[in-house]
């Protein structure tokens, strides 16, 4: 996929972001550019790149987050935290989820988020 006007917005919109971004929060703010389904395309796209991740909410739905920005040291099975209070999905650098399974089995990702109340609403 060519470097067009959306997919440019999009990937500066999720670089700049501390937090993950569900594909609702980014089509409102890139609504004038592109339809939703162009932005799904586009989450598509860079995720095959591996520029943007996948962040699996509590709720069983999806936010992207930044491979290189967002998380220092990237690494494919670290951790995220939700927040209960404000919802906010950001990355807990440097701690990575791993699990043991039978040989049998391949891994290939593993999804880890830990949910509870954020230094930011506790105060």
């Amino acid at each position: 996929m060519k470097n067009t006007v959306a997919k440019t917005q999009i990937k500066e919109l999720i670089e700049s972001s501390s937090v993950a971004l569900s594909p609702n929060e980014i089509k409102k703010i890139v609504k004038k550019v592109c339809s939703k389904v162009t932005v799904y395309r586009i989450l598509d796209r860079l995720v095959d790149e591996e520029f943007i991740h996948k962040v699996m909410t509590p709720e069983g739905g999806v936010k992207y987050a930044a491979t290189s920005k967002y998380c220092e040291n990237y690494k494919p099975n670290h951790v995220h935290f939700s927040c209960k209070k404000c919802n906010r999905i950001t990355c807990l650098k440097h701690i990575e989820a791993t699990c043991k399974l039978h040989k049998a089995y391949e891994v290939e990702e593993v999804y880890c988020t830990i949910v509870g109340v954020c230094p930011r609403c506790k105060k």
